[in-house]
């Protein structure tokens, strides 16, 4: 349905008169008349110079919708350029669709390096309506670069801030500069309709039709059946709706009986092509009579690849001679049709036409289980919007959906309470209301009911779209319980299900999990592999990375600091906030924040670090995410411990709520440590608690800070054993995966320790002990250098420059800068990853200048 909605069409053979021609600075050509003035042949006139560059949006009432009117908008403007817009649309299939500005700031942003002018027309304007679209098209329009230039038709002024028209951004066109002067009404009624009028005829017409280009085009295919032009003329006048609804009777009553009733009965149609004609009508020549109407010019408009619609004005006066049974039972032939060939928007429009609620419900219910299971949430949000507000209670598949929106929006109890209405026996539902029990005690942090729902599920039933489902969640929960590997194998078999692996933000999100479970495990190098093929996975044609990438992108940052790479963890980190920011992804916003403060203060940036947990916890307490808000406190607490702020971190712990049923493993990290510093007596008994947990669990990572606090609780009571052994086990854990983070953010009085214990792993203890800095020989690092070239290359990259703005700014062609990207990649052992080659060369001090 989509590609039906903008098409390239090219202009009529009717030339409007000279229009004034815009400034330099005009963003906006905006067209503004009344209906039959042309507007829609003046806006084909602008772009059939360069039809290739130009998109085009017919719009209707069904598109007062943020989602779908976006959708159409990048799907038009991709058929010009494919790379636009990509990120806005990933954007768009997440649960929670983004505010306006956000997806124009990704719209725009994927134009800046556009080299050529693309034109984007919105046709028939006026019928917009809803406030977020019009704030969407407004910030368009202002954020817009020379590269995009609008063009707006409508029959009135839409709303647009006064500071265009004073920048000059606005370039007007009005009724009257649309209407036909008598030179061009003598071209078109004489030379294009062939009528050979006299002079004063085409001046009586002009006066009274006052250069209106429809009255004149209708008064023209009248003319051409009369016997009597000069009385037509002569009595030629009226209101614009006389006029149309005399020559619209004039015109029909010279077709044939027949053509008349397939015009009437196919009036209905917002749009139509010959298989719909033919379903709507019982007859088998629709092909032959519609080519006959757009032949003869009745008032049919080509759309494209054999769709058509009749001018709106006569569609109307058409629709005016059919009774309401009539009128029923068309609409109801053309929703069959429409759901027989998979266009359900138009499907449910045409059965509430023709006041048939339940076939519009089952309609929408027939694809609303399927569409959950494959992540097109979007399209189903937009049918159910399309339904009476009553009518989800009359199909317990929708009431099952709007329980799933329920549920990813947090609403909880809105989620249960619309599950506990549903009264059927059928399985599949039955599994369904079972997995939305499960997501709500997953959001709810009981843990310990998720599996028991997913079995009552599974023997429901099971089918395709689910699966993927039950896995995940299974793993959610057996992770939590201390299953380890069988919760990895459960999310791994998530990920090779088609409805997780074919939803890009699922996919991407379960991969997170992944990757942070192996961590979890010791085992960082995996987890990292993990993170750098799904970065060389997620990019768009010109490499630059999409925003579904965000959280592997924050990932691969954390587990680059865990090594102590803090260049490489702060680009990550940077790119993956870069990324979060246009959809508001509280996880990459705030985890990327921590991490970045915690780099800071690395580099004994330590007033930036604050400042950069202070804007974490807003963005936490904005969202309303308690487990966020506990980690930046934890975090801040630990910074505030190093640097000996002990009454701080202490009235911290007295208010800690560590029965709280989703706390992060940093909130009791930090407890633990801030016991183990002010020499609480609890800090023993609560790592040994922790210590048996992540035994149990195979959760190395935390077993390596647990038994390093061991060590400095040992070390600090000489009647507890040897710190030694603890801080040797400690040792050989962490240099297994690179954990060098786990020592080098506790006091200096560990690396005392960490001399005696050199021989558990001396390469790793070397590398944590001081030492002078020693200089990078660049020379010897790479055994094949880098060009100066491929240099540039890789510091644009870095930069944040993509391929086209890389070409722009180095004068070559955007082939040229692949190649030497490609070169750069292999020099830099980056496996085809842009990411990697960036963080490679940072690692060799390539990039130390920017």
């Amino acid at each position: 349905m989509l590609l039906s909605k903008f098409y390239f069409m090219l202009p009529e053979n009717l030339v409007h008169a000279k229009i004034p021609r815009a400034n330099h600075n005009s963003k906006l050509t905006l067209i503004v008349a009344p209906a039959g003035f042309g507007k829609s042949t003046l806006a084909m006139q602008i772009i059939s110079e360069q039809p290739q560059r130009a998109a085009w949006l017919s719009l209707d009432e069904h598109d007062n919708d943020l989602s779908l009117f976006v959708s159409y908008v990048i799907n038009a403007l991709q058929q010009v350029n494919a790379s636009i817009g990509q990120d806005a649309l990933n954007a768009l299939q997440s649960d929670d669709v983004p505010m306006p500005e956000t997806l124009a700031t990704l719209l725009t942003n994927s134009m800046v390096a556009l080299r050529k002018k693309i034109m984007l027309v919105l046709d028939d304007y006026h019928l917009i309506h809803n406030a977020d679209v019009l704030s969407f098209m407004e910030r368009t329009i202002t954020y817009a670069t020379p590269n995009l230039n609008v063009v707006i038709t409508s029959r009135h002024d839409p709303q647009m801030p006064a500071r265009w028209r004073a920048n000059g951004w606005i370039h007007d066109i009005r009724a009257d500069d649309l209407r036909f002067s008598p030179q061009m009404a003598s071209t078109y009624l004489n030379t294009h309709l062939n009528l050979n009028l006299a002079a004063s005829e085409i001046d009586t017409l002009m006066q009274r039709t006052e250069g209106w280009i429809s009255g004149l085009h209708l008064a023209g295919l009248a003319l051409r059946s009369t016997t009597d032009r000069s009385g037509f003329v002569a009595q030629f006048g009226g209101s614009q709706r006389f006029v149309i609804d005399y020559l619209m009777e004039e015109v029909l009553q010279q077709q044939s009986d027949d053509l008349q009733d397939f015009m009437r009965q196919t009036a209905i149609l917002a749009r139509m092509n010959a298989d719909l004609c033919a379903a709507v009508v019982n007859q088998n020549d629709c092909a032959q009579l519609l080519e006959h109407l757009y032949t003869q010019n009745l008032f049919l408009v080509s759309l494209g690849d054999g769709w058509f619609r009749y001018h709106h004005l006569f569609a109307d006066v058409l629709v005016l001679s059919l009774s309401a049974e009539e009128k029923a039972t068309l609409h109801h032939r053309a929703g069959n049709w429409f759901q027989d060939v998979g266009l359900l928007e138009e499907a449910v429009t045409h059965y509430l036409a023709a006041n048939d609620v339940i076939a519009a419900v089952n309609c929408v219910a027939d694809f609303a289980l399927p569409a959950i299971g494959q992540g097109d949430h979007l399209r189903l949000k937009h049918l159910l919007s399309l339904l009476p507000t009553t009518s989800q209670a009359l199909h317990p598949a929708l009431q099952v959906a709007q329980s799933w929106f329920y549920a990813h929006a947090h609403q909880l109890d809105a989620a249960h309470a619309a599950l506990d209405q549903i009264t059927t026996q059928d399985e599949v539902v039955q599994a369904w209301m079972e997995t939305i029990h499960a997501l709500i005690a997953h959001s709810r942090g009981n843990m310990d009911a998720i599996l028991p729902h997913i079995a009552t599920a599974r023997q429901h039933a099971q089918p395709p779209d689910l699966i993927g489902l039950y896995d995940w969640l299974s793993g959610v929960a057996l992770w939590e319980q201390g299953q380890s590997l069988q919760a990895i194998d459960h999310v791994h078999a998530a990920l090779r299900n088609p409805s997780v692996y074919n939803d890009p933000f699922g996919y991407s999100g379960i991969n997170f999990f992944l990757s942070d479970y192996l961590n979890q495990m010791g085992r960082r190098q995996e987890a990292l592999a993990i993170c750098e093929r799904l970065m060389a996975d997620l990019v768009d044609a010109d490499d630059n990375l999409m925003a579904h990438a965000a959280p592997m992108v924050g990932q691969a940052g954390i587990l680059y600091y865990e090594a102590d790479n803090l260049e490489t963890a702060a680009y990550l980190l940077k790119t993956n906030i870069h990324l979060s920011e246009p959809m508001k992804l509280t996880q990459g916003l705030v985890l990327g924040r921590l991490y970045l403060a915690l780099i800071d203060y690395a580099r004994d940036h330590k007033e930036d670090a604050y400042r950069t947990l202070h804007d974490a916890r807003h963005i936490a307490t904005r969202t309303g995410s308690s487990p966020f808000t506990l980690a930046v406190d934890a975090v801040e607490n630990g910074l505030y411990l190093r640097d000996g702020n002990v009454e701080r971190v202490t009235n911290w712990l007295t208010q800690l709520p560590l029965t709280h049923p989703r706390l992060p493993f940093i909130v009791h990290l930090t407890a633990v440590r801030g016991w183990v510093y002010t020499e609480d007596a609890r800090a023993l008994s609560a790592i040994e608690i922790l210590e048996t947990k992540a035994r149990q669990a195979g959760r190395e990572r935390h077993l390596i800070s647990l038994l390093i606090l061991k060590a400095l609780h040992y070390d600090h009571y000489t009647q507890h054993e040897d710190p030694l052994e603890t801080l040797r086990e400690a040792v050989k854990l962490a240099a297994m995966g690179d954990y060098s983070r786990a020592f080098l953010d506790e006091p200096p009085r560990l690396l005392a320790l960490l001399t005696q214990v050199r021989d558990a792993a001396p390469t790793f203890v070397d590398k944590l002990l001081p030492n002078e800095a020693k200089p990078i020989d660049i020379a010897q690092s790479m055994v094949d250098p880098l060009t100066e070239r491929e240099l540039d290359v890789i510091k644009l990259a870095a930069l944040g420059y993509s391929n086209r703005e890389i070409a722009a700014k180095l004068f070559v062609a955007v082939s040229t800068v692949k190649t030497h990207i490609k070169h750069a990649f292999s020099k830099l052992d980056a496996n085809g990853s842009r990411t990697r080659a960036i963080a490679h060369a940072r690692q060799l001090g390539l990039l130390h200048d920017i």
